[in-house]
């Protein structure tokens, strides 16, 4: 408090003592603000609950008690803030009963030490605990001299004429006056160097030394850090007032950051203000950025201060202790970012310095003497204000050895990025988060250093940090900026523009903005065209990466001929047998799935397989990769028995190549578990899913976009079990997350709203469904434009509802304008197009137009015949949607020959089933259908679902089963808690009833026949198209590969 902050008639002062014995300082009551008198102040017991750090509290004055002898140099603090837990330790060090006590205070230069010496010592003064003195010593000066001088002059001791110095110091000790003594040696440079004028080993004796050093026993340490962001701001404000403080707190806030919370810059700073009470804090930050420590503000002390030297000056004492290799590693340590140092970093920029050697600098140099902190293990960080020393230091040295730092420290950034993986995990991102603060610092203040090699990579690094984490817009800057100083170093017409326009339109890509990635793709492929003429590597690369672009909108027409000419020029330049031919042709089939060209596509992903083990051996990542697409095409022709053991396979060689925690383990654990769903095996499906889910949890985190893929692909579980309040909580934490992830504006985030939508109609919450519905339609053509697939799947799905609503006009015309999408998009032979033939055709049967709906009927059956084959369940399904329509005309020879038709291939058992056949019909699913009934989410929908006949059915096979197991009381009261909604009864119940299956083949047969029936009997086609983005809830298994989404190196011709 200064003398202007006191006010007239607030004169009284109260001295307090603390808990611990030390006196804080003297409480002027004006500033205390307690409502007391102050006769009532004086009779409370220093034991209350009162908050003596809040107020601003002045400083002791010099003045002691001139009973006890000491030689206290005068503070130069106005205030004193914080350290009052220090102050509390540093008493109970010393005063330890019947011990010598020898006590540090260590830290960095400018962190006060001194100060806090000096207030613990004027403390005790006034109260008398030293009452034998108490001895201030300059450590950097002569010891000796000054311990006899102190005994001379402040207690009159007269040592003998013929005594050597060391025998005077020894004298003085021995008839020290009686009492506590407390001998304080400031700024101590060697331990060594003191032992010999130390005092006695009596207990009265108490010993405090302050150092920069890394003091061992038999000294204890107080380690001082600099004070807390609440602390410096108090410190400000003492120097400012709070006023001035308040109205700039944000430049308060940054000017601290800058000062590193460091005391003696705090003081130098705010002294500095004082003298000028028009300089904001926004000039005063701007000041020290221009001139670092060469400011004023921080490069002179006052008169009156306890610390006698600027912040340069302070360090250069510290400077002067290192050896000449310590200051070469303190250089290099200044080019590094404010933020955590891998040690393993420092080492890669020193490669010729012996490992051991180096950790003998760091330790017992730059630790020792606090210009180095630990974080962590093999972690390390500097002071704000030391940085900007040893970066003074650097810029001193020679310009050769200085061009020699930068340039190996930016290679080694470099080379952090180049390693990296395609698909980060998240143990790999938390590697990166230590890494990106010194790339920031290559790309901002040293890319002029750069190598034209290395340009990019710094940018890229920073951006794929980012980017894995959903974080486009911070990632977006730095691919803006990466493009701008490629142009501006390298031009425009450089390998290395058109590989920073890619990365770019990468971005854009993942976010959904399709017409800006469009645009630079296009750039890029010009540009690369311009540059190596059409016949280059990267030209294929730039082509893929476009067709890309024309997939994802459903431009099916323009993706071909771009896959067709990067296939075709791969082809040329490599041979015929290389990895990236492996993926066009992969590229090229995934084109033909999506548009149901699955006899185009079934030979091209064998031919990507077979020459991928050709090129690679059956022991690599990519074959489990071919395995896997060409598993999911087999899914899509429903081809089950085909797709599960690539699946298998794909899941096995991945979990030797890859261990069991890795990203595609858990791609392949879903795309299992998306198998069993579509074959109604449940009850394996689900923990495969929850499997998959755990394991991008821990890998990924909750904050990833195929963990939200996993949401998702679990909820369609349940709903598909009709576990509505199950599947509920998952869906909308899928969309909430895509939306953070994403945005609002992206095509994944309709694809959530619909699949919310999908659950609430089969829970027959129409009014809470058709919004979402219409969000995600008008969400779809404003991103995708009105004519692609996904918009006709939302028509389509909303059609569905008013269907269930029984507004047959409007789902009509909605169902109308899906199969005109269809058709122009995917052709008149697509099983989407087959799809709304079907749900057409089902809605002109229930408006009694039979004619209409039979003519839609056949053409579907032809199509999905045609591109399914014979066998497929939406096949069979659409034979018994004709079967019926041909019932309510009593068209009876009609349905015979539909009947005969279905079984033509195999017995009627295994073909009557619209989803499963019997060999996939597990003990879980039967039972689940058998007690449809009770179910509270099924019972209001089952008349939606099943046809009357369906109905009677699922009552006959639930007392088939009930039949069963009378008598077995343990399972009919599991029975009966089954019933009730318990699912851990119903597996128990489902693992008894599939023993039993087992023992008993022809009641296997009796209730799987009953099922399959049950199956036949649903009123719709169970394959309504519900797109969600999630390539068929297959778990984002890319399909698209050798379009390398990000570029950082250039193929030379």
């Amino acid at each position: 408090m200064t003398a202007a902050n006191i006010e007239d008639g607030a004169k009284i002062k109260i001295t307090l003592i603390n808990k611990w014995g030390v006196l804080i300082r003297s409480v002027r009551l004006s500033d205390i603000r307690l409502h007391k008198s102050v006769n009532e102040f004086a009779s409370i017991p220093f034991s209350i609950d009162y908050e003596i750090s809040t107020p601003r509290l002045e400083v002791l004055p010099t003045e002691t008690d001139v009973s006890v002898p000491h030689n206290l140099p005068r503070s130069g603090v106005s205030v004193f803030i914080g350290r009052e837990a220090e102050l509390a330790i540093l008493n109970k060090k010393l005063q330890q009963d019947n011990q010598v006590a020898i006590v540090g205070i260590e830290g960095m230069g400018g962190i006060g030490k001194t100060e806090l010496a000096l207030q613990y010592a004027s403390s005790h003064c006034q109260i008398a605990t030293y009452s034998g003195g108490i001895c201030w010593i300059k450590a950097r000066e002569d010891i000796g001299i000054q311990i006899v001088s102190f005994a001379k002059t402040r207690l009159n001791l007269n040592p003998p004429d013929d005594l050597n110095l060391n025998e005077t110091v020894a004298f003085c000790w021995q008839n020290w006056d009686a009492g506590n003594v407390l001998i304080i040696l400031d700024d101590v440079q060697d331990y060594k160097s003191i032992q010999l004028y130390l005092p006695p080993a009596e207990p009265r004796f108490k010993v405090l030394l302050t150092t920069r050093l890394r003091l061992s026993p038999p000294v204890e340490t107080l380690s001082l850090e600099v004070l807390t962001q609440a602390e410096t701001l108090e410190l400000l404000r003492s120097f400012l007032g709070s006023e001035r403080t308040e109205q700039q707190f944000s430049d308060a806030i940054a000017l601290s950051q800058w000062l590193g919370n460091l005391p003696l810059a705090l003081e130098l700073v705010g002294s500095y203000l004082t003298r000028k009470p028009d300089l904001s804090l926004a000039v005063m930050l701007q000041r020290l950025e221009n001139k670092r420590l060469d400011a004023l503000a921080v490069s002179q002390s006052e008169i009156d201060m306890t610390a006698s030297l600027g912040i340069k000056a302070a360090f250069e004492l510290s400077w002067e202790e290192l050896e000449t290799s310590a200051q070469n590693l303190a250089r290099l340590l200044g080019l590094f970012a404010l933020a955590p140092i891998p040690w393993k970093l420092v080492e890669l920029c020193l490669p010729e310095w012996d490992e051991e050697e180096l950790e003998d600098l760091r330790d017992k140099q730059l630790l020792n003497l606090h210009l180095l902190q630990r974080v962590e293990s093999d972690i390390y960080q500097l002071h704000p204000l030391t940085r900007e020393f040893f970066n003074t230091r650097l810029s001193q040295a020679p310009e050769a050895e200085v061009e020699q730092y930068k340039r190996q420290f930016c290679q080694v950034m470099a080379e952090q990025v180049r390693q990296i993986s395609q698909v980060l995990t998240r143990a790999e991102i938390e590697s990166l988060t230590v890494i990106v603060p010194h790339l920031q610092v290559v790309t901002t203040q040293l890319a002029p250093t750069l190598s034209d090699e290395d340009l990019i990579w710094a940018f890229l690094g920073i951006a794929r940090f980012y980017e894995e984490q959903g974080l486009f817009a911070e990632a977006e800057p730095w691919l803006q900026e990466c493009l701008n100083a490629t142009r501006t170093r390298l031009g425009e017409k450089h390998p290395t523009v058109a590989a920073s326009l890619n990365n770019l339109a990468a971005l854009y890509q993942s976010q959904g903005r399709y017409a800006e990635a469009e645009t630079y793709y296009l750039q890029s492929l010009n540009l690369m065209q311009s540059l190596w003429g059409r016949q280059h590597r990267d030209v294929a690369t730039s082509l893929s990466n476009l067709a890309e672009v024309y997939r994802a909108q459903g431009r099916y027409a323009e993706a071909e001929p771009l896959y067709l000419q990067a296939l075709e020029l791969r082809r040329l330049l490599l041979d015929g047998q290389h990895p990236d031919i492996a993926a066009s042709i992969n590229n090229l089939a995934a084109l033909y799935e999506a548009q149901g060209r699955y006899a185009e596509a079934e030979p091209l992903y064998v031919q990507a397989l077979q020459l991928r083990r050709a090129l690679l051996g059956e022991q690599h990542p990519s074959i489990a990769t071919s395995f896997n697409n060409l598993a999911g095409l087999y899914v899509s022709q429903g081809r089950y028995a085909e797709a599960e053991p690539l699946y298998l396979q794909a899941l096995q060689l991945r979990r030797v190549l890859l261990g069991e925690q890795h990203p595609s383990i858990a791609t392949s654990l879903n795309n299992l578990a998306y198998l069993y769903v579509s074959q109604g095996r449940y009850a394996e499906a689900e923990p495969l899913y929850v499997q998959a889910l755990q394991l991008r949890r821990v890998l990924l985190g909750e904050q990833h976009l195929d963990f939200a893929a996993s949401l998702n692909n679990l909820a369609e579980l349940y709903c598909a079990q009709g576990r509505y309040a199950e599947a509920e909580p998952l869906y909308l934490q899928a969309l909430d997350l895509v939306r953070s992830y994403l945005g609002e504006g992206h095509p994944s985030n309709a694809a959530g709203l619909n699949n919310l939508a999908e659950l609430y109609r089969a829970q027959r919450r129409y009014a809470d469904a058709e919004p979402l519905y219409l969000q995600a339609l008008q969400l779809r053509k404003s991103l995708l434009g009105e004519l692609h697939p996904d918009v006709a799947a939302s028509l389509n799905n909303l059609a569905n509802l008013y269907y269930s609503l029984e507004r047959y006009s409007d789902a009509e015309a909605l169902y109308r304008e899906a199969l005109r999408i269809w058709q122009g998009m995917l052709g008149e032979n697509h099983p989407a197009v087959a799809t709304s033939l079907n749900n057409l055709a089902g809605l002109y049967s229930v408006q009694n137009r039979y004619e209409d709906a039979e003519e839609l009927y056949r053409k579907a059956l032809v199509i999905r015949q045609a591109a399914l084959g014979e066998n497929h369940p939406e096949v069979l399904a659409t034979l018994n949607n004709l079967t019926k329509l041909y019932q309510v005309q009593g068209r009876y020879s009609d349905t015979e020959e539909v009947k005969a038709a279905k079984i033509s291939d195999s017995s009627l058992s295994s073909q009557i089933a619209t989803t499963p056949t019997i060999s996939t019909l597990t003990a879980n699913t039967i039972l689940t259908v058998a007690l449809a009934r009770f179910s509270d989410s099924n019972s209001h929908n089952l008349q939606e679902k099943f046809t009357k006949a369906g109905l009677l059915k699922i009552d006959e096979l639930y007392r088939s089963i009930r039949e069963k197991i009378q008598g077995n009381q343990k399972q009919e009261s599991a029975l009966i808690s089954a019933e009730q909604g318990s699912k851990t009864e119903l597996d128990n119940l489902a693992t008894y009833l599939e023993t039993m299956m087992n023992d008993d083949t022809e009641f296997a047969a009796e209730i799987q026949h009953i099922s399959q029936e049950i199956y036949a009997e649903k009123l719709k086609d169970n394959t309504m198209m519900v797109q969600n983005n999630y390539d068929n809830a297959k778990g984002w298994q890319t399909k698209i590969e050798g379009g390398t989404a990000y570029i950082g190196e250039i193929h030379n011709q």
